[in-house]
């Protein structure tokens, strides 16, 4: 068993793998989809009928 030379490796010389190219798709397809995302919640997030809820407990019920 020889070690690599780097003739032989496929990332030398900007030679991309088939893999590589795969990953690097699939990684800026999920950010455009989380960019969608943050867009549209954006607009769409917020409620302009929305009921007020009081969030403290004034008064601890005793049994």
């Amino acid at each position: 068993m020889s070690e690599p030379s780097l003739e032989t490796i496929s990332d030398y010389n900007n030679l991309d793998s088939e893999k590589k190219r795969t990953i690097i798709a699939i990684i800026f397809s999920i950010i455009i989809m989380g960019v969608i995302y943050a867009i549209i919640a954006n607009i769409y997030g917020t409620v302009d009928d929305a009921i007020p809820v009081e969030e403290t407990v004034k008064t601890m019920p005793i049994r």
